[in-house]
């Protein structure tokens, strides 16, 4: 995932059931380029009573961070075969890569 920036911009939202965006929250929908620095959120329909509690934020090859809904940062790790020292050394420098990777995204 690749994140990026966009200053002085105009956003408009079209919601399903709130007037406004509320802090913390994490909605479904698209967003859409509407002009030059003009863009449009459309919140999609919940079809379900289920919502997205833990959004993935970052997925590496060894890796992956959400963000839960009380506002902290979980990294999940993918299993790994065992590995001898040597190997291990070098996994734990590629998680480290990764994690340092997975932060600077999302700050």
């Amino acid at each position: 995932m690749e994140r990026k920036r966009i200053s002085n911009v105009e956003l408009t939202t079209s919601m399903q059931e709130t007037a406004c965006l509320v802090e913390g929250r994490c909605y479904r929908g698209v967003f859409s380029k509407v002009g030059e620095a003009r863009y449009l959120f459309e919140e999609a329909v919940v079809t379900t009573r289920c919502e997205m509690r833990n959004p993935k934020l970052y997925e590496g090859r060894h890796i992956s961070l959400v963000h839960r809904q009380n506002g902290r940062y979980q990294v999940h790790m993918r299993t790994i075969l065992p590995v001898d020292q040597e190997e291990a050394q070098q996994l734990a420098f590629q998680v480290y890569d990764e994690l340092v990777t997975a932060f600077k995204q999302i700050h």
